[in-house]
C-alpha cells in the first residue's frame, strides 16, 4: 500500500500547488481573495461533514471547550490562505508558495519561545536556511517586492500558529475530517464577516469564475486535504512531509509555462533554501516536529 499513499500524497501536493492557476484566473472574472476563501472553506466543510458521517459513527458536536479552541485555530487556519492569495497580486506565485512553506522553520520557533521546547542542531540549521530563503526572495529580478513578501511570510506565520496551538489543545485527538469541519466552517464564517466589514466579499463573478471557485473548492478544500490524510496513513508523516514539497515546485512549474514568470539567480537560490530546508525538518525532525506532523494521521 505505499505505492498508494504515495501516490496520493503526490495528487494532494500537485492539486495544492495548481492553487495559483485557479486562483489567479478567478480573478481574471471578477473575484477576489476574500471571497475565494470564503467559498473554499464553506463548500470544504460541507465535504469534510459528508465524509465524517460517512468514516465515523461518533457525533460531530463539539464539547464547550473544543469548540471554544476550534475558533481560536480557525483563525489562523482562515488568515492563511487570505494572506497567501492576496500575495498573488505582487509575487510570482512560486514565490509565494516558496514562502509560504517556510512554516515548519517557523513551527520550530514558535515551539522553543512559547513552550519551550528543546530545538536540535538540524532543526537551528533548517531556520536559519529558511530566514535565508526569505532574505533572497525578497528581491526578484532587481525590484523589491516587499508587500507581496510580507503577505506570504505572514501567511507561512499564520500557519504556524495554527500548527501549534492545534498541536498543543484538546483538538488534536478529533477525528481528521471532524476538526477540518469545524475548523472550516468557522473559518467561513469569519472570512463572510471579514468581507462584510471591509467590502471585498463579491459575488458579481463570470460564470466561469463561479465553476473555477467551486473547482478549488473540491480540489484543494476536499480532494487535496483527503488525499494527504489517506496517504500519510499508508506512508507515515516523514516521507509525506518530503513528497509534499511537490507543492511549491508544483507552483513554480506553472508560473514558468503558463504565467510566463522569470527567476533571478538570487530568487533560485532562495527557493532551494528554503526548500532544502523544509528536506532537513523531514529527515531529521525531533519529537516536537514528529508531533506536530502526525496530526494529519
Amino acid at each position: 500500500m505505499s505505492k498508494y499513499g504515495e501516490l496520493l500524497v503526490f495528487v494532494s501536493a500537485f492539486l495544492y500547488g495548481c492553487n495559483p492557476l485557479i486562483s489567479k484566473s478567478i480573478y481574471l472574472y471578477g473575484g477576489t481573495p476574500i471571497t475565494l476563501v470564503f467559498f473554499r472553506l464553506l463548500i470544504g466543510s460541507l465535504g469534510m461533514g459528508v465524509l465524517h458521517s460517512l468514516c465515523y459513527k461518533d457525533s460531530i458536536i463539539l464539547t464547550k471547550s473544543q469548540l471554544k479552541n476550534a475558533l481560536f485555530c480557525s483563525l489562523f487556519f482562515c488568515a492563511t490562505p487570505l494572506l497567501l492569495w492576496s500575495s498573488y497580486h505582487y509575487l510570482p506565485s512560486g514565490l509565494s508558495t516558496t514562502i509560504n512553506f517556510s512554516y515548519p522553520s517557523l513551527v520550530l520557533l514558535g515551539s522553543y519561545l512559547i513552550y519551550r521546547h528543546r530545538i536540535t542542531q538540524n532543526e537551528f540549521i533548517s531556520c536559519i536556511l529558511s530566514m535565508f530563503g526569505i532574505i533572497c526572495l525578497c528581491q526578484v529580478n532587481g525590484s523589491i517586492h516587499v508587500k507581496g513578501v510580507v503577505l506570504a511570510f505572514l501567511s507561512a506565520l499564520t500557519f504556524a500558529l495554527y500548527v501549534l496551538f492545534l498541536a498543543n489543545s484538546n483538538l488534536i485527538q478529533l477525528p481528521p475530517f471532524k476538526l477540518n469541519f469545524w475548523i472550516s466552517i468557522l473559518g467561513a464564517a469569519e472570512s463572510l464577516a471579514i468581507g462584510g466589514l471591509t467590502s471585498t466579499l463579491t459575488f458579481q463573478i463570470a460564470p466561469k469564475g463561479w465553476f473555477l471557485i467551486v473547482l478549488l473548492a473540491i480540489s484543494s478544500g476536499i480532494l487535496a486535504s483527503t488525499a494527504f490524510q489517506q496517504g500519510t496513513r499508508y506512508i507515515g508523516a516523514q516521507k509525506a512531509s518530503l513528497l509534499s514539497t511537490f507543492e511549491p515546485l508544483t507552483s513554480i512549474f506553472i508560473g514558468i509555462t503558463v504565467y510566463h514568470e522569470t527567476f533571478s539567480l538570487r530568487a533560485f537560490l532562495g527557493i532551494l533554501s528554503v526548500l532544502i530546508s523544509v528536506l532537513l525538518l523531514s529527515i531529521f525532525s525531533s519529537q516536537t516536529v514528529r508531533k506536530i506532523k502526525n496530526r494529519f494521521t
